[in-house]
């Protein structure tokens, strides 16, 4: 995205919340960079990214990891990740690029925006992607998720806009990191999956 497109989505996003008579502030999160969500953030509170693309982990006390969600630009983690008193987990927004985040009171968001109903669109791809019993599955379809929901299509190449790291590919698909390299290369080799 070039900088008077970045601008122009803000200033959207801005005069969307100015509509809304709601009060809300701007950071920037760099690549690697999180947000924890513990039972000490404010239960009131949603966050829209404005710019970049986010990746919502929530990891256990035993330290096991699962991907919630995948969001890219105007979407919303809305409140309601976060109102579950359940101390046994807590959530994470880790940076998969660098990120543009507004945070508001969650009782501002209109309910009918329609970038609210993709959170729900989120959830169940992430669901279909664990649903498969075999790894080079789930990663074939988290693949094919990522190229339909972020991915740019110029001369039969499809072109993810952030870097991803086995590592991360293994939490969201909940394999090991040498099943997902292995499984990578396997996939490479094959090119007509």
């Amino acid at each position: 995205m070039t900088e008077p497109e970045e601008e122009t989505v803000q200033n959207f996003w801005i005069s969307i919340f100015k509509n809304w008579n709601a009060s809300f502030s701007i950071y920037t999160i760099y690549k690697n960079d999180s947000i924890i969500f513990d039972k000490t953030f404010s239960r009131d509170k949603s966050i829209v990214i404005l710019d970049g693309y986010i990746q919502l982990l929530q990891i256990f006390t035993n330290q096991e990891i699962v991907c919630k969600k995948l969001l890219g630009k105007q979407e919303i983690i809305p409140y309601y990740f976060f109102t579950d008193s359940d101390t046994t987990f807590y959530y994470k927004a880790n940076a998969l690029t660098k990120t543009v985040v507004a945070i508001l009171c969650s009782k501002k968001i209109k309910i009918d925006t329609p970038y609210y109903f993709t959170s729900t669109y989120n959830e169940y791809s992430m669901i279909s992607i664990l649903c498969h019993r075999s790894t080079q599955k789930r990663m074939v379809q988290f693949i094919l998720i990522l190229s339909y929901k972020f991915g740019y299509f110029h001369k039969n190449i499809i072109t993810i806009p952030f870097d991803i790291t086995h590592q991360d590919i293994s939490n969201i698909v909940g394999s090991q990191r040498v099943n997902v390299t292995r499984i990578m290369n396997q996939l490479k080799e094959k090119k007509n999956y």
